[in-house]
């Protein structure tokens, strides 16, 4: 409202504290933790107070890291901290999903990565962040529905799926019966659930 810019408002907040300050920030810009990072050393030098930090609770359209380290830390507590390996199926809204962006990155604490991509076209991952994974070390597979999934990749299932709800509303304009056809296809049905290894 005052024509402030958010480096003003961290300039000031960080301020308020001698000790290191330490802001989590969700904002619709993209980058803007990076950017405050590089921003704000000179202001806290000439102040004589220690560098703030900034956390990325989720920026722009493209990754949300803060939610990744949660995630992160649930997959490791449910994997007893074996950090070895890891094959988890990613399914659902691929393209839109911040978090299912962060993965790329979060990912890499494990040594060994299996990421099996179910997505129908609409909705998919883009292929920047599969040659990230790729470049990573990880080995991808990828359907275009859970069906699929279920008879491609008989004897191999991913131990561990992580959901992520579409979000038609950024696919531009498209039919109803597009979305329900694409929906379906990343919706678990019950009379699946004797398909699942143990």
């Amino acid at each position: 409202q005052k024509n402030e810019t958010i480096t003003d408002t961290m300039k000031m907040l960080s301020v308020y504290s001698t000790d290191r300050s330490v802001f989590v920030i969700r904002s619709p810009l993209e980058g803007v933790c990076s950017w405050l990072q590089t921003a704000l050393p000179a202001h806290a030098e000439r102040y004589g107070i220690p560098r703030p930090a900034f956390l990325n609770a989720g920026d722009g359209r493209y990754s949300h890291p803060l939610n990744e380290y949660v995630d992160m830390f649930t997959l490791l507590e449910q994997l007893k901290w074996d950090r070895s390996a890891i094959h988890i199926a990613l399914v659902g809204d691929l393209a839109h999903g911040r978090t299912a962006h962060s993965k790329v990155d979060g990912l890499k604490v494990f040594h060994k990565v299996k990421v099996d991509l179910i997505a129908p076209e609409l909705i998919e991952y883009q292929v920047e962040y599969k040659n990230r994974m790729y470049a990573s070390g990880f080995e991808v597979r990828e359907f275009s529905s859970i069906e699929e999934y279920l008879e491609r990749a008989a004897g191999s299932l991913a131990t561990i799926w992580y959901f992520y709800q579409p979000q038609f509303s950024k696919c531009g304009e498209i039919t109803e019966e597009t979305k329900r056809e694409a929906g379906l296809k990343v919706t678990f049905r019950p009379e699946w659930q004797t398909k699942l290894e143990p």
